[in-house]
């Protein structure tokens, strides 16, 4: 009989004392079943205590000697099937999973502290075991709506499906994981039966979570962590696909980026759930290298850290009073692995698709393949990977805890070292190793995801005190012209002469009479810091240019002095400002006002959407009924707001979607908020129902900084619409167009452009649903092909989706005229010759030989032709989805998914050029110079070339769906 060893040995008795004498000597008397049972007795007391009450997993363990065989999907599935087959209540349910999971984990834990499986084998049997169970909770869940709304599982009106995220999603659990999930719902309108599928997904996925985590005395199968779903926790439990698809690519933020790289179906629908993440491929990837997606996980990366107390990374004696080790946490942690993996995944994978690995181990293999990394740093990262992986485990396995941190106790740590098989070495060589591993993992990490704030800032302070000191020494020397040209020159300003006149100018507001002593002083004390931060800033020259006319502007006003001496990070945002963008500097210099909102920016909210911009606009007017003072509080509440975008827009923390998005939603909230005004301040205008629909760039919110609103109003509630009405609604419209345009010391407004109507200018302001219908009966091709981008932005629902399928009728449902390609050509000629003649050595981001228009006619061409069989995306508003949804079924010809990328790349460069230029509408054009000196996110390092391998790309399909060369166009 072997010998089972001492340690362990008390705990063993727990089991074995299940089992006859006869039966005893069988398992003792048989090497590895009693090494088995040691094992597990001396590492997993959590375990063998379980077992004690279920003498029947002991007996197929021990017995059965199930542990030296490995559990597969297939086996787990049709076992528990086989169990569950009589289950009629979830109690039953939760009974039935509950002992299955016990029986599987202990197999597996068995196995893994034997060595008898490898780190793959533990986290995909984990994976496995989990998503098996889920299917079972989901069976059930879904037999038990279709019981309660007495109709049969097919009648219920929906598909569920449950997506995996984080760990459950890599096929990464550890013992103790929380399994992240996504419970959405695809609508099934076929059934006529059915109650709202809402309430019936509410009701199946509440049943599913209590089944997997619901405590009951057998414990739990998995906990249920739903905060990845769409919008975090303020997010809905149940989804729909439309919605969530909707939040994604529309309000989708860079967590949820980093969470959908993981993400996988793992019950209901696995199609349909896979054919929702394929449509989310332009959400998580750019098809550039994402280098922002970097400073985005050192964001998380520093969330992570903030959320672990401040301790000590390393034990160094071991002794008990030092701190703990946090394998996952910790510097040089698990967590740091996986970050150095998503990092480069997700900056690579949108160029190269083979690198979307979801595994950690798998996606450094990728990166290693690929050449990314050394296949050194892939094997010594996985090599660190596995062992702290294995760590994790044995900590978690002895009391089924989710714990992560090394203990304190010399025995407890004695225990660890051995179940790590470092029996003859001891507790120093393990240590040795797991330190080894962790300052490996850091130091790989530093390089690629730094923590923010630490050396970089000393040196960054370093140098702001030698520009400051340079200044002074500047200010004091001014009348000596060489000396101050030189300084300035070192200083990094490459146009020093007018550099030298802009400092003169400054200087000169310190010469100011005795009464205004103060400011003198504060303009001394700020002088340093603000020409020093100019000098640092991207544009030096322009910086400086601008802080001259901004402090000239405000002369003696020390309130906005006092504001900067008491926010120093203020005057960092100011120089960062006033050296990237003309349009923002513009607003600021002509209305300082606005200068206190730039205060803690970088701590303001990142994305706003539609609902978070009301509620802090209306917080704005809280108790305001002078109607001159709240036109005076939304129009500051707009470029309050413009600030806060086009600033995180310049430090490159912001996609283009999100601009567009947030820069869209502003625009609706500023018009919702100035209709109700206009509407209060005319007599008989409130309660009219009146719907204001969005066209062009609003329409498709696209928005950029300089977009025109196009805007067509509509007048419902009578058949003809009622001639009093018309005409207040009419004044309403007039007003409200006023209100958004007037220029007003709180900043610029909109321009609105209502040019789209019926008979354009000559045309009523406000039109009727029948009107809109008659006139587009016989209405001209390119006024039809304005109207697919019409979207509702105000107004009672019912009218708005009224208007929208009259206008859908308009373009999908008449006779499409077979010279149409060539009158859409024509109309494109005439849109340059009439509004954007090109100018030599400039290139329109509008109209120059593909470029945006083309991209638009393309789309809308297409559109117009596939959108009367197809309806979805097809039919989308938005340009670059229409040619997405166009590219995926293979309408038009090859290429269409690049031309979206082109279409995005040239609309992030115009974005960018109007920011810093302050040029907008149909003239805006730049120089090739102008081009190549943009640098910002996502942008190639060489724009121009990008730029016009784009252009070529774009001129190419124009060809080919025109049948046209716009080369010669304008």
């Amino acid at each position: 009989m072997a010998q089972i060893e001492k340690k362990g040995h008390d705990r063993s008795e727990i089991i074995l004392s299940l089992f006859p004498s006869a039966e005893r000597k069988i398992i003792t008397g048989d090497e590895p079943t009693a090494r088995a049972l040691w094992a597990l007795a001396s590492y997993s007391p959590a375990l063998t205590q379980a077992l004690a009450v279920r003498p029947e997993i002991a007996r197929w363990l021990f017995l059965n000697r199930s542990f030296q065989r490995p559990a597969s999907s297939q086996t787990m599935s049709g076992k528990l099937a086989a169990q569950a087959a009589d289950v009629s209540s979830l109690k039953e349910l939760q009974t039935c999973l509950r002992f299955f999971r016990l029986k599987e984990l202990t197999r597996l834990a068995i196995r893994d502290l034997t060595g008898r499986a490898d780190l793959a084998e533990v986290i995909e049997t984990l994976t496995t075991l989990a998503e098996v169970c889920l299917r079972m909770a989901l069976r059930f869940a879904v037999r038990s709506a279709a019981t309660r709304w007495e109709l049969s599982p097919d009648d219920l009106g929906l598909v569920p499906i449950i997506l995996g995220m984080g760990k459950l999603g890599a096929r990464e659990l550890n013992y103790s994981s929380d399994v992240d999930l996504i419970y959405l719902y695809q609508p099934d309108h076929t059934s006529f039966r059915s109650p709202d599928p809402g309430v019936v997904a509410e009701f199946i996925f509440t049943t599913v979570t209590k089944a997997m985590s619901e405590v009951t005395e057998d414990g739990l199968v998995f906990r249920v962590d739903q905060d990845l779903r769409p919008g975090g926790k303020d997010g809905a439990q149940a989804q729909s696909i439309e919605a969530a698809s909707k939040h994604y690519l529309a309000l989708g933020q860079p967590w949820e980026r980093m969470a959908l790289l993981k993400a996988r179906p793992v019950a209901g629908d696995l199609t349909a759930g896979q054919e929702f993440l394929d449509t989310l491929v332009p959400f998580i990837f750019r098809r550039y290298l994402d280098y922002t997606a970097l400073e985005e996980l050192k964001a998380l990366k520093v969330r992570f850290s903030e959320e672990k107390r401040i301790k000590a990374r390393r034990v160094n004696d071991h002794r008990l009073h030092r701190s703990d080790i946090d394998v996952k946490l910790d510097g040089g942690g698990i967590r740091e692995v996986e970050f150095f993996a998503q990092a480069l995944t997700i900056t690579f994978g949108g160029r190269l698709p083979h690198l979307r690995q979801a595994g950690t181990l798998d996606a450094l293999a990728a990166l290693a393949d690929e050449g990314i990394i050394s296949p050194e740093d892939a094997r010594e990262l996985s090599e660190a990977y596995t062992f702290l992986r294995t760590v994790e485990h044995r900590l978690q396995l002895r009391e089924l805890t989710q714990t992560q941190t090394l203990p304190r106790s010399e025995i407890a740590q004695d225990n660890l070292a051995r179940s790590m098989h470092f029996e003859t070495e001891g507790k120093k060589a393990f240590f040795d190793e797991l330190n080894g591993h962790m300052d490996l993992v850091s130091a790989r990490f530093s390089l690629l995801l730094a923590d923010p704030d630490e050396a970089e800032t000393r040196t960054s302070e370093i140098h702001q005190e030698d520009a400051e000191a340079k200044v002074r020494l500047l200010l004091e020397t001014l009348d000596n012209e060489t000396s101050s040209l030189k300084l300035l020159q070192e200083l990094g300003f490459k146009r020093q002469e007018a550099a030298l006149a802009a400092c003169r100018t400054i200087q000169r507001e310190r010469y100011l009479p005795d009464r205004l002593a103060r400011y003198r002083e504060q303009l001394e004390r700020l002088m340093p810091p603000l020409i020093a931060q100019a000098a640092a800033a991207p544009d030096p020259d322009r910086a400086l240019a601008h802080l001259e006319r901004f402090l000239t502007r405000i002369g003696p006003m020390g309130g906005f002095l006092l504001l900067l001496e008491e926010n120093p990070k203020l005057i960092y945002l100011l120089a960062t400002l006033f050296g990237t963008s003309e349009y923002l500097s513009g607003i600021l210099i002509n209305h300082p006002g606005i200068l206190d909102s730039l205060i803690d920016r970088r701590s303001a909210r990142l994305v706003k959407n539609r609902t978070a911009l009301a509620e802090d606009l209306s917080t704005a007017l809280l108790g305001e009924e002078d109607p001159e003072s709240q036109l005076s509080l939304i129009r500051r509440f707009k470029n309050d707001e413009i600030l806060r975008l086009g600033l995180y827009d310049i430090l490159g923390e912001l996609s283009l979607d999100q601009v567009q998005d947030q820069l869209t939603s502003l625009a609706e909230i500023t018009m919702d908020y100035t209709l109700a005004l206009a509407a209060e301040l005319v007599r008989g205008g409130q309660g009219l129902p009146l719907a204001v629909m969005g066209l062009g760039k609003l329409g498709g919110r696209e928005l950029s900084y300089r977009s025109d609103l196009d805007l067509i109003f509509a007048l419902g509630g009578y058949p003809n619409g009622g001639k009093a009405d018309i005409e207040v609604a009419v004044r309403v419209v007039q007003r409200f167009i006023s209100f958004l345009s007037l220029p007003l010391p709180e900043g610029p407004g909109y321009e609105i452009d209502s040019r789209l109507r019926p008979s354009g200018t000559y045309g009523p302001l406000v039109v009727t649903p029948v009107s809109l219908d008659r006139y587009h009966q016989t209405s001209q091709l390119w006024e039809r092909q304005a109207l697919l981008k019409m979207r509702q932005v105000l107004g009672p629902v019912n009218l708005g989706g009224r208007i929208k399928s009259l206008a859908n009728r308009a373009v999908f449902s008449g006779p499409f005229p077979s010279d149409a390609a060539e009158r859409i050509h024509q109309l494109r000629l005439r849109m340059t010759t009439e509004r954007g003649k090109l100018r030599p050595g400039t290139i329109s981001f509008k109209f120059s030989p593909g470029a945006l228009v083309d991209v638009e006619f393309i789309a809308q061409y297409l559109q117009m032709i596939h959108g009367r069989k197809y309806k979805g995306f097809i039919r989308s508003v938005s340009t670059k989805k229409a040619l997405l949804a166009l590219s995926n079924k293979r309408l038009g010809p090859r290429g269409l998914g690049d031309v979206a990328e082109v279409y995005e790349l040239m609309s992030r460069m115009v974005n960018r050029l109007g920011l810093i230029h302050a040029r907008g509408g149909d003239e805006a054009a730049y120089t090739e110079q102008e081009i190549d000196a943009l640098n910002l996110p996502g942008i190639p390092e060489q724009p121009m070339s990008a730029l016009k391998k784009g252009m070529d790309l774009v001129k190419g399909i124009y060809a080919e769906v025109f049948n046209q060369d716009i080369e010669h166009a304008g």
